[in-house]
């Protein structure tokens, strides 16, 4: 797929960045420059093994403006991952996100944080589920990488509800009202 860091050029975008908080969604690479960008970065992990995590927290965890929460990822999401890829985006068994979404959105209850931002970058597929799910979050403004793979990671399906979208270096922007 893609790039991992092409979405970068994509912040000169957002006004004001140093005095927004984001949600990142997959943390790794390109975490560091949301910690020198932002005012406070939030990073959900939810993966297929701990190490990239343990990677990232060795690596950032002197930020202060960093707060980071790792989940293992559960056999059944893994397993409708893999069948996601092996169809092509076309089998997409979105029951198996439930646990995902538990899990996210206790970690959004437990920051008590409004996020001006949110970054969707996550090691899985699903990206437009979670997208969406940031949507009914009512989150201004959402990032989603890889979005020149609209079928595999789902931004085919993305319910725009009151959000508009701006396409930017591999990068797609879901703005809230505009």
């Amino acid at each position: 797929m893609g790039n991992y860091t092409s979405w970068i050029p994509s912040l000169k975008d957002i006004s004001n960045i140093q005095e927004k908080t984001i949600i990142e969604l997959g943390c790794g690479t390109g975490t560091k420059t949301l910690i020198d960008k932002f005012k406070h970065v939030y990073s959900f992990e939810y993966a297929r093994s701990k190490e990239w995590y343990d990677k990232c927290t060795g690596d950032y965890r002197d930020f202060n403006n960093w707060t980071s929460k790792f989940y293992l990822m559960d056999s059944e999401l893994n397993n409708s991952d893999m069948e996601l890829i092996k169809s092509g985006g076309k089998i997409r068994k979105t029951e198996d996100l439930s646990l995902f979404f538990k899990r996210l959105d206790e970690f959004i209850i437990e920051n008590n944080v409004k996020f001006d931002v949110g970054f969707v970058d996550q090691g899985f597929h699903f990206r437009g589920e979670t997208v969406n799910f940031l949507i009914k979050k009512e989150i201004p403004l959402i990032m989603a990488h890889d979005c020149e793979y609209p079928a595999m990671y789902g931004y085919d399906i993305v319910n725009l509800s009151n959000y508009t979208t701006k396409d930017a270096h591999h990068t797609r922007f879901y703005f809230k009202g505009a």
